[in-house]
């Protein structure tokens, strides 16, 4: 019996990780951002990217209006592999604050002017 528990406890666990485990998902934020920019705005014109069908973006979307920091969250336009939203956060946060944002919900990586990073890349900027 004990055996049939922890493979049913392990299953669901393996399960509910794979629900969230998007490995390619591209965070792009399409508001020119000058320095300062994550301190002084709430509002987010960003496009996702990456997901493997449909029913991933619906999922990440429902995880981002689930938030308890994002006040609203609009879907512009989807598609199986992008969308694009706007979110409105409740109250401004510091540039560490969105690096852990991204990588709980599983984004691997920035875009911003144009310019693509990884998580890691940004995290060690803010350590300078």
């Amino acid at each position: 019996m004990k055996k049939i528990l922890a493979i049913t406890i392990f299953y669901f666990m393996c399960s509910s990780f794979n629900l969230f485990s998007q490995s390619n998902l591209v965070w792009t934020i399409n508001d020119k951002m000058e320095n300062g920019f994550f301190k002084t705005t709430t509002i987010f014109n960003s496009s996702f990217s990456g997901f493997n069908s449909n029913s991933d973006a619906v999922k990440f979307i429902q995880t981002l209006k689930g938030n308890p920091e994002i006040a609203s969250c609009d879907v512009i336009s989807s598609n199986n592999t992008s969308c694009i939203v706007k979110f409105v956060m409740k109250r401004t946060h510091d540039k560490a604050y969105y690096i852990n944002f991204s990588s709980k919900h599983g984004i691997s990586s920035l875009i911003v002017n144009g310019t693509r990073k990884s998580l890691e890349e940004l995290k060690q900027g803010t350590k300078k």
